[in-house]
């Protein structure tokens, strides 16, 4: 949600700066490192596009099953089922 709101600020010229990077921490905190906004006017396709990637990235995050907790059961039950694939040939 800070990079929603943040990228709202600067398509309103309130700030010059963007996310570079969002490091997760504990308990819903997080470290960002921003850097300075490319200068040029954002087209009003790539502003809808930018907003739509976040807010589904921000809906995502708040999901009790997240898109990520998805993958990571899958990559698990592939695990899973490679050893035992090895543990029956052994």
């Amino acid at each position: 949600m800070f990079e929603a709101i943040l990228f709202d600020l600067r398509i309103l010229g309130l700030v010059g700066l963007e996310v570079d990077d969002v490091i997760p921490m504990v308990h819903g905190e997080f470290s960002v490192k921003l850097r300075a906004a490319t200068p040029g006017e954002l087209t009003v396709e790539e502003i809808r596009r930018r907003r739509t990637d976040l807010r589904i990235r921000a809906d995502d995050e708040a999901a009790v099953v997240s898109r990520a907790y998805r993958a990571l059961e899958a990559e698990l039950a592939a695990a899973r089922a490679a050893l035992a694939g090895v543990a029956r040939a052994a």
